[in-house]
């Protein structure tokens, strides 16, 4: 074999594999949400839940924003030299953090209109700290960049195992939408 396919074909199977473990990780991520979303629906009942999903839909549209391109920036830039990943890293850690930090206060500031002392007002409080955990979406692309994809299913579906489960048994102790909420 030509040393030009052999790399080649390396190239292809690393590529497989890392698409294997992401669809994998697509695929439980999906059914722990659905298993949560049953149970949860079942146990807050109609306006609970409805309290409960229309703060996570809003959050989840400000989550959407916290990526702001850095995952493709980071992916472009780190693919092609692998000696600058750490200072690339950090760089992009500081401005997610940041941009994760504005969007945390935007999510309060939600919540401030929404009455925080509302259901769906302490919804959206318990959910604030979690939106500065998107300023460590670098550290995602970083593991697809350097091929850590079975890290990354890893990291994720116990994270998302620990949040269904402590979610579920919240709302199971009949603590409502805002308790449900306190795990993620």
């Amino acid at each position: 074999m030509q040393p030009e396919r052999a790399t080649t074909e390396q190239g292809a199977a690393l590529v497989f594999r890392a698409a294997v473990d992401l669809v994998g990780r697509l695929g439980l991520v999906t059914v722990l949400g659905a298993i949560a979303t049953l149970a949860i629906t079942r146990l807050l009942g109609p306006t609970g839940y409805g309290t409960y999903a229309s703060a996570i839909a809003t959050a989840a549209l400000l989550g959407a924003a916290a990526d702001l391109g850095f995952s493709l920036m980071l992916s472009r830039d780190a693919a092609g030299s692998p000696a600058a990943h750490r200072s690339m890293l950090r760089a992009a850690y500081e401005i997610a953090i940041a941009w994760a930090a504005v969007l945390t206060v935007i999510l309060v500031a939600l919540a401030f209109t929404a009455d925080p002392g509302s259901d769906r007002g302490m919804v959206l409080l318990v959910l604030a700290p979690s939106m500065l955990f998107n300023g460590l979406n670098p550290a995602r692309t970083f593991m697809v960049i350097a091929r850590r994809t079975r890290l990354l299913v890893l990291i994720d579906v116990c994270v998302m195992t620990i949040q269904v489960g402590v979610s579920v048994l919240v709302a199971a102790q009949g603590l409502g939408p805002v308790a449900g909420r306190a795990p993620v």
